[in-house]
C-alpha cells in the first residue's frame, strides 16, 4: 500500500479462521479499553484481546478477554425496541 506521497506504508495483516488474509486496523474495546484488531476489508471479522491485557485495562473479566472472538465473522443482531 502506498501513501499519498508514493511511499510504501506497512499495513498489518492477520488470517481469519478460514485462512484468508485481511488487512487490519486496531481500536480500543468499549468495555475495558484493551486494543482489538478488525478487518479493513471485511467489516464483520475481528480479533479480540483474549489473554492479552493492556496496562490500562479497566475490566479483566470483560468478554473480550473471557470469551474472545478470534478471526471470526460476527453478525450483530439488534433487538427491536417495544
Amino acid at each position: 500500500m502506498k501513501t499519498e506521497d508514493g511511499i510504501e506504508a506497512f499495513v498489518a495483516t492477520r488470517r481469519d479462521v478460514r485462512g484468508k488474509w485481511h488487512r487490519v486496523g486496531s481500536a480500543p474495546c468499549e468495555e475495558c479499553g484493551c486494543p482489538y484488531d478488525y478487518s479493513l476489508d471485511d467489516p464483520g471479522v475481528f480479533w479480540e484481546a483474549g489473554a492479552n491485557t493492556s496496562g490500562d485495562c479497566l475490566d479483566e473479566m470483560c468478554d473480550c478477554h473471557v470469551m474472545p472472538v478470534l478471526g471470526l465473522p460476527v453478525k450483530i443482531h439488534f433487538a427491536s425496541a417495544s
